[in-house]
């Protein structure tokens, strides 16, 4: 109880600090702090989980809207977007390896399909809201496409929260971000082929899929652009 305390008086304080005029870096720092210290009021289990999703959503959402912020609160927005990209890549990763191997000191381990499914739907959301203004056969397509990576991915959901948050950091024309997720899908990739909790056979056959998935959707996102000109 007295660690709970302790989290809620420092997601007061960090709120407070993040309210209060100050310069970008410090707002930056309070915003992650408080997501932190939220992070751990939650505590394990899927309420964690849900929480690992919450922040891709938020994330990707801000990116996509970044042309639609209050030029009062651009500042603010920005540093919690920030804060948010930032959990919601290092939470995937956590979350992942919490589903495989647990935490010590704690036995509450979360519904292995909260996670992979709650990001799934964030990737899938992204790639709907991306092709809004496209053609009918073209929306289906993306859609498709975003749902057959999903399925190869399951097994890896930072994977799918690495190409959410690549999706709409692109969109926003934020390239630093854009290295940034690119590096940590490499992290994911990596984190994935060397866990127990899946076999060789299962780990090759998911990067294969994943790999041959994503050539095919740039060589006929390629020759649909091309027709299109």
């Amino acid at each position: 109880m007295s660690f709970r305390i302790l989290w809620l008086v420092g997601l007061l304080v960090a709120t407070g600090m993040f309210l209060a005029p100050a310069t970008q870096l410090h707002r930056v720092v309070c915003a992650l702090l408080m997501s932190g210290h939220l992070g751990a009021l939650i505590g394990p289990g899927n309420p964690l989980a849900l929480y690992a999703v919450a922040l891709a959503a938020l994330a990707v959402g801000a990116w996509l809207v970044r042309g639609r912020w209050t030029p009062g609160q651009a500042q603010r927005i920005k540093a919690l977007t920030h804060a948010a990209t930032l959990g919601a890549l290092a939470a995937a990763l956590f979350v992942g390896t919490f589903l495989s191997h647990g935490i010590a000191g704690t036995t509450e381990l979360p519904n292995p399909a909260v996670f992979p499914a709650g990001i799934s739907l964030v990737l899938l959301a992204v790639a709907a809201w991306l092709t809004r203004h496209g053609t009918v056969a073209f929306r289906l397509v993306s859609l498709g496409a975003a749902l057959l990576f999903v399925v190869a991915a399951w097994r890896a959901p930072g994977l799918i929260a690495a190409a959410a948050v690549l999706l709409a950091v692109f969109h926003a024309c934020h390239r630093a971000w854009a290295v940034l997720a690119l590096l940590a899908a490499l992290l994911y990739l990596g984190e994935f082929y060397y866990s127990l909790h899946a076999t060789l056979l299962v780990k090759s056959g998911a990067l294969a899929a994943t790999g041959l998935l994503l050539l095919g959707l740039r060589y006929g996102l390629g020759r649909w652009g091309r027709g299109r000109t």
